[in-house]
């Protein structure tokens, strides 16, 4: 059930359109208060139905987060536009991949917020606020479209593949997977729900369609298709970031830490991608926090600042904790 008609019924009074207008002008920073927590998606989606640009909402957590999205989903004039950025599973020192739901809701909320008409709503958590990404213009520049009479030099296309960091395999059955037969490339990009199949005319693209990953069957034609980065960061700059590894003091990591990281270091020598290089992504990219994606007539919203700050705190406190923990047991 929709219910988007009822924002009329606050976007047509006085101290609300006293507030768009403030916000429109940039006159200061206005404070919200008592608006119970029940009442808030209401006011966010008659915000983003006033304003028509694109919004960042910071909650505490990330059940809070997802909260509020599906709430927002139900109220938002275009459901579609409203999204969850999750955390990313591992804490600062911490060496966990995420998993590939966790990864195409991320990637599709930050290339939402990358696209020029944007009107997105995306909802975040005080700890995806602070997890650095792969800033806008490096995202805006890996993405690019496929369409059918496009001509593509097919070589290149595989190296590109490789360098977003897609995994080649014999059939493709999970996103951030490509193979390659003949004439056919199928590849899932994180941000679809199903993969995709190119067929080639010579260098020219005949035709797209999704197909069904358990089958291998081809399904549906489609007008065009984004392909994004399989993973969150890139090895573009990975023989820089090699160097600059080979600096820090690896002597007292036990021996299988140091099989890993002697390891890493090599695919980033050779620029290839690995399934935890967003391990190194303050090393592979410039810094850069969601924050970077919200334009500057975008709206950011803190819902509940103080307790934004106190999970902050925390986050940063369990980070040192943790470091602390993975010196002692030389990791």
């Amino acid at each position: 059930m929709r219910l988007q008609g009822l924002l009329a019924l606050l976007t047509q009074r006085p101290e609300f359109r006293r507030l768009v207008q403030r916000l429109l002008n940039a006159e200061g920073v206005p404070a919200l208060t008592g608006i119970t927590e029940s009442a808030r998606p209401f006011v966010l989606a008659a915000l983003a139905s006033a304003l028509k640009q694109p919004m960042l909402v910071v909650v505490a957590d990330e059940a809070q987060a997802n909260s509020m999205v599906e709430t927002l989903k139900v109220l938002a004039e275009y459901s579609e536009d409203v999204l969850c950025l999750p955390d990313r599973d591992a804490l600062p020192y911490e060496r966990l991949i995420s998993d590939a739901e966790t990864t195409q809701r991320r990637m599709n909320a930050l290339i939402c917020l990358t696209e020029r008409e944007s009107k997105a709503i995306v909802v975040c958590s005080a700890r995806a606020l602070t997890q650095p990404v792969i800033p806008p213009q490096e995202l805006s520049a890996a993405l690019y479209e496929l369409k059918p009479a496009l001509e593509v030099d097919l070589t290149l296309m595989l190296e590109h593949l490789y360098n977003l960091g897609y995994e080649p395999v014999t059939e493709v059955e999970e996103p951030g997977q490509f193979s390659h037969r003949g004439g056919i490339i199928d590849l899932f990009p994180p941000t679809l729900q199903r993969p995709v199949r190119i067929e080639f005319f010579g260098d020219e693209i005949e035709s797209l369609r999704t197909f069904d990953q358990e089958t291998q069957r081809s399904l549906n034609p489609i007008a065009s298709c984004v392909i994004s980065p399989a993973r969150e960061a890139l090895p573009l700059r990975g023989p820089e970031a090699a160097r600059e590894l080979e600096q820090l003091n690896s002597s007292m990591l036990h021996h299988d830490a140091e099989e890993r990281w002697n390891r890493d270091l090599d695919d980033l020598r050779h620029g290839r991608s690995f399934d935890d290089i967003t391990f190194y992504l303050p090393y592979l990219h410039p810094q850069a926090t969601v924050l970077d994606y919200l334009p500057k007539t975008g709206l950011l919203v803190l819902d509940n600042p103080e307790s934004i700050q106190n999970h902050i705190t925390e986050l940063d406190a369990q980070a040192q904790e943790m470091k602390e923990r993975f010196e002692r047991d030389r990791e």
